[in-house]
């Protein structure tokens, strides 16, 4: 075959570049053509594409914003703690400790205040510079904030560690659903508890339950990412450590970094690019099947947002972040957050193609012409169209705080919004919106 050669057009071969760095949209990505940028705004990377502004101008289509998104890219768990040592700054190896005090090892266990521990061998380390010393705690009976020195104790073997914490992604499912989901006929639970079902059916499509067991583990190990994990149990005097106000026995800071490490770079990471590949190939080849699928794995995401939302709203009161309107910890990472769940939403509304499946006045045949659903599934759709009426109220409540915009708000609305922004439902209302469309 001919090998195509550079475009003759300057125009056509800088648009073309342009979609090369930026990406093609999330219609033209979904139809698989080709997106170019609109040739009377070709420095606009926020401007509708050639093929979007021809579909604009037909009322009777509607309209999916024109986003240069891609799932891959959502963003679903912060990032990192302070870094209480420089030992392993750029490093992508497992946090391994090099010299130690001695060779006794100790065996205590992990509490992370949600489940059953996780347990762990540690041996006294020799502290390097760089190395932080101290632990800062809330002190609830003064009222401040105090300092303890930490005995220099460490994980020894983080290989195994992190094979605990594999071991706890899948282990620890039922007890934390229990803990954080309330109600078990609610939304929140029969959503999660339908996925889990979906996952262990042996009809469901071998991907889909694949996409699925990801989507429940990478939840919990977010989960994991903001909480502190103490010492309990027996091990808790083996380390001749001093207990913080609360009479918890807290990590060194080496020690809580190591952990950070195995979560975040070796755990997370990488189940995080697993689940968002698997959910954008699913998603991209638009099967009837796939699409409750697709659903429950968008709704337990959003409320992912919701909760890490929540948890940085949270640190920022906990330390004390009063400069006018901070009412987030990291408002970089908040931001982040957000994007991420738009491009969920978009991506979810692009494919329901205007159809409303959890609206009463949703056909049959449009129904079936979404979805290729079995009768549990069914059940489940025929069982939220009468649930969510119980919610509309606070969801419309929920709409109106999003289209307040940032210059119209005062210090106290913006908490309002903060906490409208927490709300277990405010992302995952927005999957049973009309004519929905990106505010934040």
């Amino acid at each position: 075959p001919t090998k195509r050669g550079p475009f003759r057009d300057p125009r056509k071969r800088q648009l073309t570049a342009l979609v090369r760095k930026y990406g093609c949209c999330i219609r033209c990505r979904m139809q698989r053509i080709r997106c170019e940028f609109a040739i009377e705004t070709p420095d606009d990377i926020d401007a509708p594409c050639e093929a979007c502004l021809k579909l604009m101008k037909n009322s009777q289509i509607p309209r999916i914003p024109c986003r240069r998104w891609k799932l891959v890219d959502v963003k679903l768990s912060k990032s990192g703690n302070a870094e209480w040592t420089y030992r392993w700054k750029n490093s992508t190896s497992l946090p391994e400790i090099s010299k130690w005090q001695d060779t006794n090892d100790r065996v205590i266990h992990l509490d992370d205040g949600f489940t059953k521990t996780i347990r762990v061998r540690v041996r006294r380390f020799k502290v390097m510079e760089g190395d932080q010393k101290t632990r800062k705690f809330f002190n609830y009976d003064t009222g401040r904030t105090d300092e303890i020195d930490m005995k220099p104790f460490a994980l020894v073997d983080v290989a195994d560690a992190k094979l605990q914490y594999e071991r706890y992604l899948t282990e620890s499912q039922e007890h934390i659903f229990k803990t954080l989901l309330g109600d078990k006929q609610k939304l929140l639970w029969r959503t999660y508890h339908m996925a889990q079902k979906r996952r262990d059916d042996p009809a469901t499509p071998l991907r889909e339950r694949d996409l699925l067991v990801k989507t429940l583990r990478l939840w919990v190990a977010v989960r994991l990412t903001t909480r502190s994990f103490h010492i309990a149990g027996e091990g808790k005097d083996l380390l001749g450590q001093k207990p913080d106000s609360k009479g918890r026995i807290l990590l060194h800071p080496v020690f809580g970094q190591q952990l950070d490490k195995v979560l975040l770079d070796h755990v997370l990471f990488k189940l995080r690019r697993q689940t968002l590949d698997l959910l954008q190939s699913i998603t991209q080849q638009k099967k009837r099947q796939s699409w409750l699928t697709t659903y429950l794995v968008s709704f337990i995401l959003l409320h992912n947002v919701a909760l890490i939302t929540r948890h940085d709203r949270d640190r920022a009161e906990k330390h004390g972040v009063n400069k006018p309107l901070a009412v987030w910890h990291r408002a970089d990472n908040v931001q982040e957050y957000h994007l991420g769940a738009n491009i969920i939403l978009a991506y979810f509304h692009y494919c329901v193609k205007g159809i409303q499946p959890f609206s009463h006045g949703c056909k049959s045949s449009d129904l079936d012409g979404l979805a290729e659903l079995d009768a549990e599934g069914r059940a489940y759709v025929m069982w939220a169209r009468d649930e969510l009426l119980q919610y509309r109220a606070h969801w419309e409540y929920l709409k109106a705080i999003r289209l307040q915009t940032e210059s119209t708000i005062n210090a106290d609305e913006h908490t309002e919004l903060a906490n409208a922004y927490s709300d277990d439902y405010y992302f995952v209302s927005q999957l049973y919106e009309q004519d929905w469309y990106p505010r934040d």
